[in-house]
């Protein structure tokens, strides 16, 4: 395990070497949480931010900050990958679109959502992102930290199977 914390420490101090990187990412963690709050102010007749913050619960809004700055560091990441490298894989960029993807979804579960989820995926959508809304965010996390890990391990050259 701490083999894994170096490898990720070791790769965000290159991702965020420069200061614009880190302010690039600080803007990436809270336009990600922004979209979390926002999707249901706009996808929701009357809502407002107010309101949608006031439903949020102490559980939701943790595991919506964990997201937003999971899927800031992971898009930091490739943003690093394509500097630096100057042919980046298409994998890459897809993975980290499809992490963003997924945590827009989990977070689709809370109770204040229940429009978009019947807009999306209808009443059989609400019934399954209510009743296990918990194990979907769950499993939204680890999927974001194995992302994590697999693009530090591409920052650092320990990769054997990446695309070059």
């Amino acid at each position: 395990m701490k083999k894994h914390l170096t490898v990720i420490r070791s790769s965000l101090g290159k991702t965020y070497s420069r200061r614009r990187d880190l302010l690039a990412g600080l803007l990436l963690a809270f336009a990600a949480f922004a979209l979390f709050v926002l999707v249901p102010v706009w996808t929701t007749p009357g809502n407002d931010i107010r309101f949608q913050l006031s439903l949020l619960t102490r559980g939701t809004l943790t595991a919506m900050v964990l997201l937003s700055v999971t899927n800031a560091v992971l898009i930091s990441m490739h943003l690093h990958l394509r500097r630096v490298k100057a042919r980046v894989a298409t994998q890459e960029t897809v993975g980290g679109l499809a992490v963003l993807g997924s945590s827009i979804i989990a977070t689709l579960g809370c109770a204040s959502c229940y429009s978009t989820i019947l807009s999306a995926f209808g009443l059989g959508g609400i019934i399954f992102f209510g009743k296990y809304h918990a194990y979907i965010v769950t499993a939204v996390i680890v999927l974001s930290g194995f992302a994590v890990w697999h693009t530090a391990r591409r920052i650092e050259g320990l990769c054997d199977r990446c695309v070059e």
